[in-house]
């Protein structure tokens, strides 16, 4: 089951050395035999891009990829690109200390595209989860920067001084643009558009912090999917979980 294309516009969400961890899920490799030439790119290339696209969903903080669980019971948003860490320093806020490692691969194809391969870890990614019913439940509907969380605390509110959840995300995305050396998009729009298909994402995340009546808890989210042709993501795994110790 996957999360239809109207929900996924919805879930926009606000907020965004060397080789990265083994056991980081690969969604398309590096080079294949298919590539011209392969060249490493700055990781700032990617990164710069990232909430690029607007703030529309928990403004100010810029919008990035947010999750939904296949059975749309949860959704979670996790800070891959350190968006919402940034938003809580310039706010005067003490810094969760995210920090953002990676590298980006661009490999020139026959047809004058290029394959580019993101690989990003993110540690002290702050990570929070709402409930899709009561953002259903909202007049207007999905009104996420409205709506309570059911884990962890919005970047708005952790710069007010509410606790905040962090964890580590793994990210590992591949996309197509129109030749090498061209600009690198935001991630939103790989996700939401057409102009970078085909396209792959393997998306892990767990974040430690604590529900809202103080309990401690994980938010588990895992995503794997892949963008033909035709531009549709058809999603392998589609998880986010929020366990709590001994409910297992």
């Amino acid at each position: 089951m996957r999360v239809n294309s109207l929900l996924k516009k919805t879930l926009l969400i606000t907020a965004v050395a060397g080789m990265l961890l083994p056991g980081l899920g690969v969604a398309g490799a590096f080079k294949g035999e298919d590539c011209v030439s392969e060249t490493k790119r700055p990781l700032s290339d990617f990164l710069t891009a990232q909430g690029t696209s607007g703030s529309s969903f928990f403004p100010p903080v810029p919008d990035y990829v947010g999750w939904a669980s296949s059975d749309f019971v949860t959704f979670a948003l996790v800070d891959y690109a350190g968006l919402a860490n940034k938003y809580i320093e310039d706010s005067g806020a003490k810094s969760l200390n995210t920090q953002v490692t990676g590298q980006v691969r661009e490999c020139a194809l026959a047809d004058g595209t290029a394959r580019v391969t993101v690989k990003l870890v993110t540690a002290n990614a702050l990570g929070f989860a709402q409930s899709i019913a009561d953002l259903s439940a909202t007049i207007p509907p999905f009104d996420f920067a409205n709506t309570d969380t059911n884990f962890g605390a919005k970047a708005v509110d952790v710069a007010a001084g509410a606790e905040a959840a962090k964890g580590t995300a793994k990210l590992t995305t591949t996309f197509t643009i129109a030749g090498p050396g061209e600009p690198l998009p935001d991630f939103l729009d790989v996700n939401f558009t057409e102009d970078y298909k085909p396209a792959s994402l393997d998306f892990h995340s767990t974040t430690i912090g604590r529900l809202p009546d103080g309990q401690r808890a994980r938010l588990i989210v895992e995503q794997v999917a892949t963008q033909g042709e035709d531009g549709v993501w058809m999603y392998s795994v589609e998880d986010v979980e929020i366990v709590v110790p001994g409910n297992q």
